[in-house]
C-alpha cells in the first residue's frame, strides 16, 4: 500500500476481514464462471468493480465484460489493467443508469454487485434493477446485502471502517 501511495487508514486488527473478503470473491468468481460456462455470450458488469482483479482470476470465456466505478476509480484503475476488445472499463455511477443504454445488446447479462449494495439505497437499487431488465431480457444477479441489524452492529464494530475505506 505505502509503494502505490493508496491513502488507506489504520490497518483493520481483524484478520477475519480478509479471509471472508477472500471467501466471498471466491464464491462470487466461481458463480461468474458458471454463469459464462452456461451463457458464453452473456455482457458481464462488475459494478463498483474498485480495484478488483475478477477479470483476472474467472477463467471461463466471454465475449464482452465491463468493468463500473466512479470515473476516479476507473482513472486509478487504468494503471493496473488494460482494455482489450472484450474488456472495457467504464466510469459510471450504479445511481445514474444512463450509462447502461450504451452497452451492447445482448440476451443476457450477468452483473456483479460486491460490496456496494449497502452503499446504495433502496431506490437507488430499484432504478438500477429496471435498467437492467430494460436492456437484458435475462439478466442474473449476485450481490451482497446487509439485514437492518448487520448496519446497526456494523455501527458499533465495523472492520471497513477500521482501514479507512468508509
Amino acid at each position: 500500500w505505502e509503494k502505490e501511495k493508496f491513502p488507506i487508514g489504520r490497518k483493520s486488527s481483524s484478520r477475519w476481514l480478509a479471509y471472508f473478503m477472500g471467501m466471498r470473491s471466491a464464491v462470487i468468481d466461481n458463480w461468474v464462471s458458471e454463469k459464462l460456462s452456461e451463457n458464453p455470450e452473456s455482457v458481464v458488469l462488475h459494478i463498483g468493480c474498485g480495484l478488483d482483479s475478477r477479470i483476472e482470476r474467472v477463467k471461463a470465456p466471454f465475449e464482452k465484460w465491463f468493468d463500473v466505478d466512479f470515473p476516479e476509480v476507473i482513472g486509478i484503475r487504468k494503471e493496473y489493467f488494460s482494455e482489450t476488445e472484450k474488456y472495457k472499463m467504464l466510469g459510471a455511477s450504479a445511481s445514474e443508469t444512463e450509462w447502461i443504454k450504451s452497452l451492447p445488446d445482448s440476451e443476457n447479462a450477468v452483473v456483479v454487485l460486491e460490496g456496494i449494495s449497502m452503499y446504495l439505497s433502496e431506490e437507488i437499487i430499484k432504478n438500477l434493477f429496471a435498467a437492467l431488465s430494460g436492456k437484458f431480457p435475462k439478466a442474473e444477479i449476485i450481490m451482497d446485502v446487509y439485514t437492518e441489524k448487520a448496519v446497526k452492529a456494523s455501527k458499533i464494530k465495523n472492520p471497513i471502517q477500521d482501514v479507512g475505506a468508509l
